[in-house]
């Protein structure tokens, strides 16, 4: 029949054949994909790309180093750990009961806690952890978390802590508190213990644990090859391995990425995202960390005008200056709390008036006694007389060596030499920060970054006490009435009080000026698109992105609903 058909019928017919073969496709497709879902499977290896080197793999040493603190948190096991969501749940912990409002802690494990050799994890780890980190010859940069903090084994699998005082925020001490083995550490003295072997081939007890290790000849640490810890004693990981490889630099980063050397890497800043020239997928984490330049009203006496330091953030766009900064990778900030933080105060960190004006800042320095000299050599800066004398309205600036805080600084400088405030910038290193800044308080501006938990204890940045070092309070900021809410807060555990206090909190700071909040940075996490179950969305440290590395799986099938 199809041979006596025209040339026309035939295309027609082979036209009609194949709409109904293709129709029946997209049908079944369809029927396909509303009637099974994918499932992840266990098996393959995801590769991990790191910029820095490890030091020492131990979680009790590993604050200051990122690379170490990946690592840590993929071997180790803490008693909680956080969920991703700002929030914690249990990890070696099966049980946690709260006595006496919030001074005593008693601590109930899980059963059958192994570590990566086979010994069995118990309270006495716990304390043999507790104890190291409180002894001062083991130099933990934990140590003045768990001061005051006393130990009282209950049993194999219990323990209590017992507070001086009661503290809400104690809970994040647990989740920071990542045990180390008793039976490998507690004959070498504190002192010794960042000179075990173990520091590059430790034993945890973690979801995944440690297989090998390679390094150039020059002892560049190249790779770890961790592998799924099959006696883990919660959900088992889905990935057999994953691999954490060390570049120098960003560069060298996004090149190993883009030459599939590794699955994927975060921290990347988001004006070079444009340098990956792979498929992949971008997941975007919010941290509880903010940037602000705070004031040091003692060395600067035009800052102590709180005209002066309200019209120098009246003057800023800082939804601008995210987007040019970061590409809007940023959440503007406005007080010590962050918009996805519990306790936010919205009301009170709405800008009061105009913001981003020139003319409006020109006009509140000029309302405030700040005028323009004719005769001023410099071009267009005010001054005022103070006390009997001609006082110029400028400032240094204190800038950590950060491209993106040197930007920002500049930013800020060209904004605020239009207002008629000379600003003199110096960009230091950290080290010298903390060494010729920090330790005695002497900058008058500064821009640093603060960080902090989901629920946030603000006793080291806000409190009048943390003015001095060792504290964290930049602006020497002091008010009776924030400090009294700061100490109450710290004690209260009844959520509802708690966020009323925090609401009066940042409504004082606000009407005080003791800085000006910038920004909030995003962590940009970059993925091959064959990576799932990474859901996290809240990060402390950059590290937590693998706070549900066990979820993480690169083999998936369907199967029918």
């Amino acid at each position: 029949v199809f041979l006596k058909l025209s040339r026309k019928e035939r295309l027609i017919l082979l036209g009609g054949i194949a709409l109904f073969i293709t129709s029946g496709i997209i049908l079944f497709s369809q029927w396909f994909n509303q009637n099974t879902q994918t499932i992840p499977i266990e098996g393959g290896t995801f590769k991990e790309g790191v910029v820095g080197q490890p030091t020492f793999i131990n979680p009790i040493f590993s604050q200051a180093n990122d690379a170490d603190r990946d690592l840590s948190n993929l071997i180790f096991s803490s008693i909680l750990k956080t969920n991703g969501k700002g929030g914690a749940i249990p990890d070696l912990a099966s049980d946690i009961k709260v006595e006496e409002g919030g001074k005593v802690w008693n601590i109930f494990l899980k059963d059958n806690i192994f570590w990566h050799d086979g010994e069995q994890l118990t309270s006495d780890d716990v304390s043999f952890t507790i104890e190291t980190i409180q002894n001062p010859s083991a130099h933990s940069p934990f140590f003045a978390s768990w001061q005051g903090v006393s130990v009282e084994r209950l049993s194999k699998r219990a323990l209590r802590l017992t507070l001086k005082n009661p503290y809400y925020f104690f809970e994040n001490n647990l989740k920071d508190l990542k045990i180390i083995p008793r039976h490998i550490f507690s004959n070498i003295p504190p002192e010794n213990i960042r000179l075990s072997e173990y520091g590059l081939a430790p034993i945890g007890s973690g979801p995944f644990k440690f297989e090998s290790v390679k390094k150039r000849r020059d002892g560049f640490i190249t790779e770890f090859t961790l592998e799924a810890n099959k006696n883990y004693y919660d959900k088992k990981p889905y990935l057999h391995n994953l691999v954490i490889k060390f570049y120098p630099n960003e560069e060298e980063l996004v090149r190993a990425f883009n030459n599939h050397l590794i699955d994927g890497f975060g921290g990347i800043s988001a004006k070079n995202l444009g340098e990956i020239y792979r498929r992949y997928q971008l997941v975007e984490l919010y941290q509880p960390k903010y940037y602000a330049l705070f004031f040091n009203q003692t060395l600067a006496k035009p800052l102590q005008d709180k005209n002066v330091r309200i019209a120098l953030n009246v003057a800023l766009n800082k939804q601008s200056i995210v987007k040019q900064v970061f590409d809007g990778k940023a959440f503007v900030a406005e007080s010590p709390l962050l918009p996805f933080m519990k306790g936010y105060n919205k009301k009170a960190n709405e800008p009061q008036g105009e913001t981003g004006s020139l003319k409006k800042a020109e006009e509140i320095l000029e309302m405030a006694g700040w005028q323009v000299k004719a005769n001023n050599e410099d071009k267009k800066i005010r001054s005022k007389v103070i006390e009997g004398r001609e006082t110029s309205l400028e400032f240094d600036l204190i800038v950590p060596q950060s491209e993106i805080l040197i930007e920002t600084a500049k930013t800020l400088e060209g904004i605020w030499s239009r207002i008629g405030v000379k600003v003199s910038l110096k960009v230091v290193s950290l080290n010298e920060i903390e060494t010729n800044y920090f330790s005695n308080r002497s900058y008058q501006t500064i821009i640093f970054g603060n960080i902090l938990s989901s629920e946030p204890d603000l006793f080291s940045f806000w409190h009048s006490s943390q003015k001095f070092p060792p504290g964290l309070n930049l602006a020497l900021y002091e008010n009776k009435t924030v400090d009294a809410l700061i100490e109450k807060i710290r004690q209260d555990f009844n959520q509802e009080e708690r966020l009323e206090d925090l609401a009066s909190i940042q409504e004082i700071i606000a009407q005080d000026r003791p800085a000006v909040f910038l920004y909030s940075p995003i962590y940009l996490y970059v993925t091959s698109n064959k990576l799932k179950g990474l859901d996290a969305e809240i990060i402390t440290v950059p590290s937590e992105r693998f706070s549900d590395s066990v979820n993480w799986s690169v083999k998936q099938i369907k199967k029918f609903k």
